[in-house]
């Protein structure tokens, strides 16, 4: 390929990043109060979700007829890992939240736990 060839070719890659980079969900100025003034910023808080807890609800039933009271944890990583060919609970891994059941095993509630855990 001769130098001409590369440079048009090089020229219009820089072209199509610039186009598709332009292609965003929100604009930081896409306007105030109404979307009426095109040249204010918005708010860090409407750009940006800067919360580190988020609330989740957890719901545990065992189906126990009879009366049982249960104490469950939840941790933010499988706290269960194999030695010896059994499986033992990893004692160096503490949990996140803990509770206990009523009578029937079973239990309802929220809690807030840190915004990076996606699963329990």
């Amino acid at each position: 390929m001769d130098r001409k060839k590369m440079k048009r070719v090089a020229l219009g890659a820089l072209i199509c990043a610039f186009s598709l980079s332009s292609c965003a969900d929100k604009d930081v100025y896409q306007g105030g109060e109404g979307g009426n003034d095109k040249n204010t910023p918005l708010s860090p808080t409407e750009a940006f979700d800067f919360n580190m807890k988020q609330e989740v609800k957890v719901n545990v039933d065992y189906g126990f007829t009879n009366d049982y009271y249960i104490v469950f944890e939840l941790y933010s990583q499988n706290p269960m890992k194999e030695e010896d060919g059994s499986w033992v609970k990893d004692e160096t891994l503490s949990y996140i939240y803990s509770a206990s059941t009523d009578k029937k095993g079973k239990y309802s509630g929220s809690t807030q736990i840190a915004s990076d855990i996606k699963e329990v």
